[in-house]
């Protein structure tokens, strides 16, 4: 079942409720729209909306990371309090690569959360609250 208004998908095999966030900015489509050049790789920041809600993601320069260990940082925006009582915490960034989980984190109060990250491709991003939808991204590294 799918309601296209809001991307809400519901799991018929289970009593989750999925909300997919679609992209709205990404540093690295401006870098490409302006014509930068022989510029020194800079962390790539990107804006998901979800619903009433968004998701902000920081994403090491490529090439910088390495076997010891990268983070993507990111923070789970709810502007009011009716939105925040819609996901009931602890709230969990669980990111997955192509080759499985990757890593996954606790978020804090205010929404922010670091996960292991040291591969590139292709990832999926889900924020899961104890209540409430999950809500997932994706995007390519």
């Amino acid at each position: 079942m799918s309601d296209e208004k809001s991307n809400r998908v519901s799991d018929e095999k289970s009593d989750k409720v999925y909300v997919d966030a679609e992209l709205i900015a990404d540093t690295r489509d401006s870098e490409q729209k302006l014509g930068f050049r022989n510029v020194a790789p800079a962390e790539r920041r990107m804006l998901f909306q979800a619903g009433e809600t968004y998701v902000e993601l920081l994403i090491p320069p490529e090439g910088s990371m390495n076997f010891d260990g990268g983070w993507l940082f990111g923070q789970f925006i709810r502007h009011s309090d009716e939105v925040k009582g819609r996901y009931e915490p602890p709230i969990y960034a669980v990111l997955q690569g192509t080759s499985g989980l990757t890593g996954a984190a606790k978020m804090t109060d205010e929404g922010e959360f670091a996960v292991p990250f040291q591969e590139t491709g292709d990832f999926c991003l889900t924020l899961e609250p104890r209540t409430g939808p999950t809500v997932r991204l994706s995007f390519s590294h």
